[in-house]
């Protein structure tokens, strides 16, 4: 049956529209945060297997620019193979 202007039905409905919206902003927060975690690593892992791989393109760096790659690369290509 159609209920009639009621101003109290009115109220609590605005207010529970309220927090509808303000729990799925905290859902959508949440699943967002979950998707992103662990983003760093896997663009630093990335990153250093495109250098690993076209390490010809890179000018010819000195031998101290050569040892700081080397000591960058070396740790993370253990961890990667640890993580495989």
């Amino acid at each position: 049956m159609p209920v009639r202007y009621d101003r109290d039905l009115m109220s609590t409905t605005l207010k529970a529209m309220k927090r509808v919206a303000e729990i799925r902003a905290r859902r959508e927060r949440v699943f967002y945060k979950n998707r992103m975690a662990g983003k760093e690593e896997r663009e630093k892992a990335d990153n250093v297997r495109e250098v690993q791989r076209h390490i010809e393109l890179i000018k010819a760096p000195s031998d101290r620019v050569k040892a700081r790659v080397v000591r960058i690369i070396e740790p993370t290509q253990q961890q990667m193979d640890l993580d495989s």
